[in-house]
């Protein structure tokens, strides 16, 4: 190598050291990193991954101005995020290897799941649902140009998820897996890319889908919100339509608005709980695919004393929250919207470890007729046919049994008659 050539390599290695020496740099010992990303803190959340340069942190609410926080174990770093911006800092893990971290709100160009929709309609487009006994949304799809299949549509859920029995009828190909969370924790499982979903005239290339073992369930799967969010999505309780929308339409005086946050890619609103004595405030996960009213975590009914202030009437069991203890609460806020001896389901205050979050499930959700602004994080709600209607205190299974029953008995019925006239 030449003095020249020698020159300029150490110009060149100058200029990177100059560089990263503006780049702010914060120690850690652990590879786990939390974040408070606006008021939502996600303990544990970030994992440092120096072999990414740089490793991209997608802000939550990009288009709202706040801060967001790194805690390592270590050290600390905030940065006061606006739209449209990145943020690059420095992670030194373990005095040696570094992790270059961006914090970005500008919207990525090319995400599998949140591509744009061919053949859309100009303005709007209309999906007819169905609500079903377990108080869950389904909607008709087309997956890989298949059949029309029943899916549900699940606003508590990013993801599009199929049962594996449906893969090879839907021309899935899986490409690896992935991890998956849930009130259960997290489950590995198969993933595939480049899938076509068809709802009505929207269609969607390039979606990711991920697999599902249950068979319990009465569909083939679950569209999540995430091929959606670049969209006004309605829901109209009152004649059973999704509407998509381009843009925000006028919005009625009799509609209320409710301040909304994303959090892992699903909407949170605002919910007052008032046992009388105390009134318990903080964010719950919209989830229309929740088929109860509320599901509260024993950390959160600990530290506002929910815990014998109000009457058991029932237990439930299930796989998705094990045992839970149903109580009714007095009164419960959403908005201006006061709701009256709602029951709730409170996890066991013995289980060791805590949901990790709040919802409020669809026999509340289903009597709002509801609009979702997500651009702007709000929630708009009006009170529809079903506001008055009894909630479902475990009564789903009685009401199956009588419905499955009731159409065996006319079916008999029908038969005899039949026979008899013929």
């Amino acid at each position: 190598m030449t003095r020249i050539q020698i020159f300029f390599a150490l110009l060149f290695v100058a200029q990177i050291v100059f560089a990263q020496s503006q780049v702010p740099i914060i120690r850690a010992n652990s590879k786990n990193v939390s974040v408070l990303d606006g008021e939502h803190y996600r303990k544990g959340y970030w994992f440092i991954m120096p072999e990414k340069k740089p490793d991209f942190y997608e802000v939550e609410n990009p288009k709202k101005p706040h801060k967001v926080t790194f805690y390592t174990d270590l050290d600390t770093i905030s940065f006061d995020i606006k739209f449209n911006e990145t943020h690059d800092f420095i992670i030194l893990l373990n005095g040696k290897d570094s992790c270059l971290t961006r914090v970005t709100t500008i919207p990525a160009k090319v995400i599998d799941y949140r591509k744009a929709c061919n053949d859309c309609i100009t303005t709007v487009d209309t999906i007819p649902f169905s609500l079903g006994l377990d108080n869950k949304t389904y909607i008709k799809a087309k997956i890989n140009n298949n059949e029309l299949t029943n899916f549900q549509f699940d606003l508590g859920t990013t993801s599009c998820i199929i049962k594996e029995s449906m893969a090879d009828n839907c021309k899935i190909i899986w490409a690896g897996t992935a991890e998956m969370g849930s009130l259960k924790g997290t489950e590995t499982v198969k993933a595939s890319k480049n899938n076509q979903i068809q709802i009505g005239n929207l269609i969607w290339d390039s979606v990711g889908m991920f697999s599902t073992k249950y068979t319990n369930w009465g569909c083939k799967g679950i569209i999540g919100n995430s091929i959606l969010q670049d969209k006004i999505i309605e829901l109209n309780y009152d004649n059973n339509i999704i509407v998509i929308h381009k843009t925000l339409p006028t919005i009625s005086k009799d509609y209320i608005k409710v301040e909304m946050q994303i959090r892992d890619g699903v909407p949170y609103i605002p919910v007052i709980i008032d046992n009388g004595s105390t009134k318990a405030k903080n964010w719950f996960m919209f989830d229309n695919g929740f088929d109860n009213c509320l599901l509260v975590d024993n950390e959160f009914a600990k530290t506002n004393s929910l815990y014998g202030t109000m009457k058991v009437v029932g237990h439930r069991s299930n796989s998705t929250n094990g045992k839970t203890a149903m109580v009714i609460v007095p009164k419960l806020f959403i908005g201006d919207y006061e709701l009256k001896d709602v029951p709730i389901d409170l996890q066991n205050p013995n289980d060791k470890q805590p949901y990790d979050r709040l919802i409020i499930g669809n026999d509340v959700l289903k009597r709002f007729n509801v609009i979702i602004d997500y651009e702007n994080n709000f929630i708009y709600l009006k009170a529809n046919k079903l506001m008055n209607e009894k909630y479902d205190k475990g009564n789903r299974l009685k009401k199956k049994i009588f419905i499955i029953g009731g159409a065996i008995i006319f079916t008999i019925i029908g038969l005899l008659i039949f026979k008899k006239l013929k």
